[in-house]
């Protein structure tokens, strides 16, 4: 089919040809546009003017292009606020990341310290025992209650089968004296050997007129390890099983 030769375009038809079809209904407008597909005669609008088919289709290609560039740039300006609204949530995420590395970091800084304080107070307590129930001296003069303490320790010592002599081992009540009441008394043995030694026979106490009883000399995490242990081991014992403490764990009596 030929095409048919296009008619120049008055710029005033022109732009009332613009206008009268912006003032038509989408169907309208559709039904225009198949008209004007399907017929190579030039195409009437409702004003009375003619415009070719390859000028109407011109001025449609130029609408659809404006379209195009009015989506463009709807698009563009979405993807800007898209991407600034990106980049600031990623700045906070970043932030926030940051925060928790150094809180990480401070964290694992004070768990060393820690750690290093309580290796440090491990290693001076390895000598080390306490003693529970040994009678305390009443007297005002230092002097007194050193002896005193000096002769309860000589006493403890027979009790445990060691001929070690008393001079080697350095005691010390903790706490501040108060009257009525028995403090702890600390001793620190020569080395690592006699302090065990103490710890296995320490159930020859239980043959001495006083209650007495002696225990490794633990730091504030391993008395609260402990005491944690201990109340485990009494609500396991009141739900029937027999159990015990051994080498800070509980486990089954070798009697049941």
């Amino acid at each position: 089919m030929p095409d048919t030769p296009d008619v120049q375009v008055d710029p005033d038809v022109r732009k009332m040809s613009m206008a009268q079809m912006n003032k038509l209904s989408k169907q309208q407008l559709l039904a225009a546009l198949k008209n004007v597909v399907s017929s190579p005669e030039p195409a009437a609008l409702d004003d009375g003017h003619k415009v070719s088919v390859s000028s109407l289709k011109t001025m449609i290609s130029e609408a659809i292009l404006q379209v195009r560039e009015d989506l463009l740039f709807e698009q563009r300006r979405l993807f800007e606020s898209l991407e600034k609204r990106m980049n600031a949530e990623i700045e906070k995420i970043s932030s926030k990341i940051q925060s928790f590395q150094q809180q990480v970091r401070d964290a694992n800084e004070e768990s060393f310290k820690i750690m290093d304080f309580e290796i440090e107070e491990r290693l001076n307590r390895r000598s080390s025992v306490v003693f529970f129930g040994v009678k305390e001296s009443d007297s005002a003069d230092v002097q007194d209650r050193i002896r005193h303490d000096s002769e309860m320790l000589e006493n403890l010592l027979k009790t445990l089968k060691i001929e070690d002599d008393v001079s080697k081992f350095r005691i010390r009540r903790i706490g501040m004296p108060s009257p009525g009441k028995t403090r702890l008394m600390h001793v620190k043995c020569e080395d690592i050997d006699t302090r065990n030694e103490v710890l296995r026979n320490r159930t020859q106490l239980k043959y001495m007129d006083e209650k007495v009883f002696v225990q490794p000399d633990m730091t504030k995490l391993q008395q609260r390890i402990a005491k944690n242990l201990r109340l485990e081991l009494k609500q396991r014992r009141s739900r029937g099983e027999n159990v015990i403490i051994r080498n800070h764990q509980i486990v089954p009596s070798r009697s049941s």
